[in-house]
C-alpha cells in the first residue's frame, strides 16, 4: 500500500484528476509526466496493493524489491534528474520564470544602453528554448509595457548585422 500512495502523492502533486489509480496511471501518460512503458509498470503495483489490502495477500520479497526499483525510477523520473541537473546542465527551457532567470544572468554581461534583439542577447542559449522563443518575447514584450520587467526597454525594430529580417530589439538597463 505504501507504494501505491506513493503514485497517489505524485498524482495530487502533478495535479492528475481522476478517481481511480487505474485512470490516474493512465493520465500520466496523457499528461506526458510518463511513458507507456513506465506505466505499465506501475499497473503491476497497483495489482500488489489491491491484492494485499482485499485480499491479506503478502508480496514476496522479491516482489517488493523490483516494486521498489519502479518507485525510485518513477521518483528519479520525474523530480530528482530535473533538480539536480538545473544548473549544471543546460538544460532546456519551457517555463517564463526561467526563461527570466537566464535572461537576468546574460543581461548582466552586456553594456548598459545596448540596443539589441533578444537572440543577441541571449547569445548561444538560444537553443535552449524548443521553439518557445518567440512566446517568451511576447510575453516579456508585455512585462516591458506593464512596467513589470524593468531590465530591459523596448527598442526598435531593424535588422541586426548580417540578418536580413527585421526583429524586435531591446535596451539594455543594467542599473534598474
Amino acid at each position: 500500500m505504501a507504494f501505491r500512495a506513493v503514485i497517489e502523492a505524485i498524482c495530487l502533486e502533478e495535479e492528475v484528476p481522476r478517481r481511480n489509480l487505474e485512470k490516474k496511471i493512465n493520465n500520466l501518460v496523457r499528461q506526458k509526466l510518463i511513458t507507456e512503458k513506465e506505466a505499465k509498470r506501475l499497473h503491476p503495483i497497483r495489482f500488489i496493493g489491491n491484492d494485499s489490502v482485499h485480499e491479506m495477500k503478502v508480496p514476496n520479497e522479491n516482489s517488493l524489491g523490483i516494486v521498489l526499483n519502479i518507485i525510485e525510477h518513477l521518483l528519479n523520473n520525474i523530480y530528482l534528474i530535473d533538480y539536480d541537473s538545473e544548473g549544471v546542465l543546460e538544460t532546456v527551457i519551457d517555463k517564463f520564470y526561467q526563461f527570466e532567470r537566464l535572461l537576468k544572468q546574460c543581461i548582466r554581461k552586456m553594456n548598459d544602453g545596448d540596443e539589441i534583439p533578444l537572440a543577441k542577447i541571449l547569445n548561444k542559449n538560444v537553443r535552449r528554448f524548443n521553439s518557445k522563443l518567440n512566446d517568451f518575447e511576447n510575453e516579456l514584450i508585455v512585462k516591458i509595457n506593464n512596467n513589470e520587467y524593468r531590465s530591459l526597454s523596448i527598442g526598435k525594430v531593424d535588422v541586426y548585422g548580417n540578418d536580413s529580417i527585421q526583429r524586435q530589439h531591446f535596451i539594455i538597463k543594467n542599473g534598474s
